[in-house]
């Protein structure tokens, strides 16, 4: 990174802190907020603040500023409350006035009724409890049981967790038959849980019927080295400590029909929009767990022969994510690449904290994840019947990939996988190009989607250049990297397909066309008439004469026909512009003859 990229992303990030700081972030007394710790440190490169100053930037996509404001006041409230529900601030006074604060200001923002206001009314009765205030914790709990029941229904699965923390406080109140009343139901309800989501079937490789839910359950497998936490509420099982082994299962994502693609509708953090509503949320239901990994590979086997493609993904998280948050987005690709077989998402234990930065490098380098990473990428592409396996990783999740590929035994075959896609990786460009020309003959294609505006990137190259002093930690994920194109790599600029501001995952967003071309149609980038040449690589640039739209189109028949000739004949009878200029685009792209 240069002298005057550094200057730069510096000045910005002063900005951005003046800014949030300025706009009234600050509270109460009881504890320093996220502002005051970053003005505090100066911005100093490479320390804390500016990791909590990348979370701020890659967390807040506002509506308006004035929604900003309210969430962000919201969510330093909520980082209070934590601490003195971990005994950090042992301030009782304080901690429950502050708690009034926060369910003041949750209605307020989400409403009374609102899906959103649960885990605030949970969080906020744990906080009273741990003060010893049974009865405002009762009261919170008993209007979280309401709002669950209106948004919901009163046997939805997800509601035994509030049962629970009801039975408990019914038990301590001396209340033995309600407690009872509470712990049977939420018994029940844990029993009925999987049933909620049996039948779910293969992912559609054509065109989906009209459903009469606004919402699909799509089932996620898992490999994972999180350590379990002892709670089995789907969000909270597998928390950040690293395990000894790796557990494996399968969760089930509930994914809104109407959504846009490449867009994750779910519980951010920093929204509060932690689930809760499968008409509007994309988020985890429900976790089942398998005995080992035999039972594990045998589900996959059995979806893969019910199955018409035999396809199967493997999907990375990057850094300061959540079991939860790898899961979810998963489901996202299963549905928005309609795979048609497996998607296997694999879990590291990132500390989902962005104070831990270093922790995180830490976890992607250590050799109990490379190696589950290398098995699970061994079992999927030779024991469960794939006929074709994708391989994505984002961000940090790059280097275990980069690391897990190198440890692969010869397969025997000229390649392993049918593509390996490098999204944004967080891996020093050097290191990247020296890597990948290691490890290409494990697969047919690797495609680098880089950008030229990537902020969680910059930041962590100015994290990163504080941490080693040195400038020379350019991150292969920005476009200004320096990787360039190889014959078993192609790299793509993906900045022109920046639907948001952060530039971090162009690959889902207005560049997902071209990664569906990538994978559905197999066709090299010199056929993919919406990238253009530059040096060093591609560029994603739709021209007047191969549209974004047109082109998306011309892939999805093809995808849904299997045949050129079919799907063009099709395209030509359609009325309107764009339907004739993608029959153009998918004959020059898989011409007949």
């Amino acid at each position: 990174m240069n002298s005057s990229r550094r200057r730069n992303a510096n000045t910005c990030a002063r900005q951005a802190v003046a800014a949030l700081f300025f706009s009234g972030m600050c509270f109460a007394q009881a504890a320093p907020t996220v502002a005051d710790i970053i003005i505090k440190n100066n911005i100093k490169y490479g320390e804390v603040p500016t990791a909590t100053l990348m979370h701020i930037i890659a967390t807040a996509a506002p509506k308006n500023q004035d929604e900003r404001d309210m969430v962000l006041k919201l969510k330093l409230k909520l980082d209070a409350l934590e601490r003195y529900l971990n005994n950090e601030t042992p301030d009782k006074d304080a901690a429950l006035a502050l708690s009034t604060t926060v369910v003041n200001e949750a209605r307020e923002l989400y409403g009374k009724d609102g899906a959103r206001l649960i885990p605030v009314l949970r969080l906020v009765a744990s906080v009273c409890l741990r003060y010893r205030e049974p009865a405002r914790a009762l009261t919170l709990l008993t209007d979280a049981m309401r709002v669950s029941d209106i948004v919901y229904g009163p046997d939805d699965p997800a509601s035994r967790f509030i049962m629970r923390d009801l039975g408990r406080i019914y038990a301590a109140k001396g209340d033995a038959p309600r407690a009872d009343q509470f712990n049977k139901k939420a018994e029940y309800l844990k029993k009925v849980a999987p049933a909620s989501i049996k039948g779910i079937s293969v992912l559609a490789s054509a065109p989906p019927a009209l459903e009469s839910k606004p919402y699909q359950l799509v089932p996620v497998f898992f490999q994972t080295t999180r350590k379990k936490t002892g709670n089995d509420d789907p969000q909270a099982y597998f928390g950040t400590q690293r395990a000894g082994t790796s557990s494996y299962g399968v969760s089930y994502v509930s994914v809104p029909r109407q959504r846009e693609s490449g867009d994750i509708p779910h519980a951010s953090i920093l929204k509060l929009d932690f689930s809760t509503d499968p008409n509007r949320h994309l988020f985890l239901k429900e976790i089942s767990l398998y005995d080992g990994k035999a039972g594990f590979l045998k589900a996959i086997t059995e979806r893969m022969k019910a199955s018409a493609r035999k396809e199967s993904l493997i999907y990375i998280h990057g850094f300061n994510q959540s079991f939860q948050d790898g899961m979810e987005t998963a489901g996202m690709l299963a549905v928005d690449l309609e795979i048609d077989g497996s998607v296997v998402s694999y879990a590291w234990p990132s500390k989902k904290n962005v104070l831990k930065y270093v922790a995180d490098m830490d976890e992607s380098n250590a050799l109990i994840n490379k190696d589950a990473l290398k098995e699970l990428l061994v079992d999927v592409s030779s024991s469960v019947g794939a006929k074709s396996v994708y391989v994505i990783a984002h961000s940090m999740g790059n280097r275990l990939l980069l690391e897990a590929l190198q440890l692969l035994p010869s397969s025997g075959e000229k390649w392993r996988f049918d593509s390996v896609i490098f999204a944004s990786p967080d891996v020093e460009s050097n290191e990247f190009e020296t890597m990948v020309g290691k490890t290409f003959s494990q697969t047919n294609r690797m495609t680098l989607y880089t950008a030229g505006s990537d902020i969680p990137l910059s930041l962590s190259e100015l994290i990163r250049a504080g941490l080693f002093n040195t400038d020379n930690l350019r991150r292969a994920g920005d476009r200004d990297g320096g990787v360039k194109s190889q014959p078993y790599l192609d790299v793509v600029d993906a900045s022109k397909a920046q639907s948001d501001w952060l530039g971090h995952s162009n690959f889902t967003q207005l560049a997902k066309d071209d990664l569906r071309a990538l994978l559905w149609l197999r066709v090299p980038a010199t056929r993919r008439c919406v990238l253009q040449a530059q040096t060093g690589g591609w560029r994603y640039d739709p021209q007047e004469n191969c549209s974004s739209g047109a082109f998306g189109m011309a892939t999805l028949f093809y995808r849904r026909l299997q045949d050129t000739a079919k799907a063009a004949a099709q395209l030509d009878s359609t009325a309107g512009p764009l339907a004739k200029q993608a029959s153009s685009i998918l004959k020059a792209m898989l011409p007949t003859n």
